[in-house]
């Protein structure tokens, strides 16, 4: 489909053993160096946690057996829009949860900073939340001490990744000149994924 090519070879980098977020950070940090070798300069590596997510989700009272669901919606944001997604969400939310939802989410040209400070007497009370912005905080704190420019990162609330293994930190990079080919590549932390073996 559109955006989407035959795969025919994956590197993966994987990191065990630590809930320290330096480690959530220098995946990032790897995931931008390799890019800028393989020499593409105009690069975006997007950050967010699935636990601010989850906050968001549990906050506008979307019970957990609908999480993922609503997850892949906000997943699809940049791809069918604010609209799709309402739509797509209406098919099993309500509309009190969904405007809910919509109201902690990021608003067009919002910054993080703003967001954070709009959202904050909501988050900051809500487990998740709480938890999901001091992941991020802490993670974004390494990155900026990588030595790496700072703007080829950016945190986006709205980065949920579709796989319902993630329990933390997630990740997407794009190239800015090719937007055609969507994320390059992506990942995240899966605490509890080794715990199905």
């Amino acid at each position: 489909q559109k955006g989407r090519y035959r795969e025919f070879t994956q590197c993966d980098i994987d990191i065990a053993g630590t809930t320290n977020m330096a480690a959530d950070a220098e995946i990032a940090v790897i995931m931008a160096t390799v890019l800028l070798k393989l020499g593409f300069s105009r690069i975006e590596v997007r950050i967010n946690n699935r636990k601010l997510l989850n906050g968001m989700l549990e906050a506008a009272g979307i019970p957990e057996d609908l999480t993922m669901f609503a997850l892949r919606g906000v997943d699809k944001w940049f791809k069918i829009g604010a609209d799709g997604v309402r739509a797509e969400l209406s098919a099993k939310l309500g509309a009190a949860q969904i405007e809910k939802l919509f109201s902690l989410l990021p608003q067009p040209d919002e910054t993080f900073k703003a967001w954070t400070a709009r959202t904050e007497e909501v988050l900051s009370t809500n487990a998740f939340g709480k938890e999901g912005l001091e992941e991020l905080d802490a993670v974004m704190t390494y990155v900026r001490a990588s030595g790496l420019a700072e703007n080829l990162f950016r945190v986006d609330v709205l980065l949920a990744r579709g796989l319902d293994y993630y329990t933390g930190t997630i990740f997407e990079a794009s190239l800015l000149d090719k937007p055609e080919f969507g994320s390059v590549y992506g990942g995240g932390r899966y605490d509890k994924l080794i715990g199905q073996f």
